[in-house]
């Protein structure tokens, strides 16, 4: 397993992985991203980042869950509270390797599933995210 973990630092900081990260991803090694390491994974495929227009460190917020993310957090759900420590973001958009984005305000991605692949935004280790073993399961 691979595990790409939170900051400090900008993704971009990172470019030199990138190639080694898209290797990974393609050979279906298991690969965990969390906050910066979600950015790093997403941004290694194209994807583009931008300043969060609503920067916060250390609070919640309520993430919507689709079906797709209810299968993979097993869980009856339909909201879930997930603890945010970040001042970037991903913009969406469709990529033929994604099975499903966990979408926060219709065009961030808080989460993504492709391959062998799980990554957040959020840090669900937090004490602020509510259930946090369940982002660990399907690992």
């Amino acid at each position: 397993m691979i595990v790409l973990g939170p900051g400090p630092g900008h993704p971009d900081k990172y470019q030199s992985l990138y190639k080694s990260i898209r290797l990974a991803v393609l050979q279906q090694f298991q690969i965990l991203g969390i906050c910066l390491g979600h950015q790093i994974i997403l941004r290694s495929f194209g994807f583009d980042i931008k300043k969060d227009e609503d920067a916060i460190h250390g609070f919640s917020v309520k993430i919507q869950l689709n079906q797709d993310w209810k299968n993979i957090l097993q869980t009856s759900s339909s909201n879930i509270l997930v603890q945010r420590y970040n001042s970037l973001e991903i913009l969406y958009k469709k990529h033929e390797l994604i099975k499903t984005c966990l979408l926060y305000k219709k065009n961030r991605v808080y989460g993504m599933k492709f391959l062998n692949t799980l990554s957040y935004q959020f840090h669900p280790e937090s004490i602020g995210t509510q259930h946090p073993y369940q982002f660990f399961k399907t690992l």
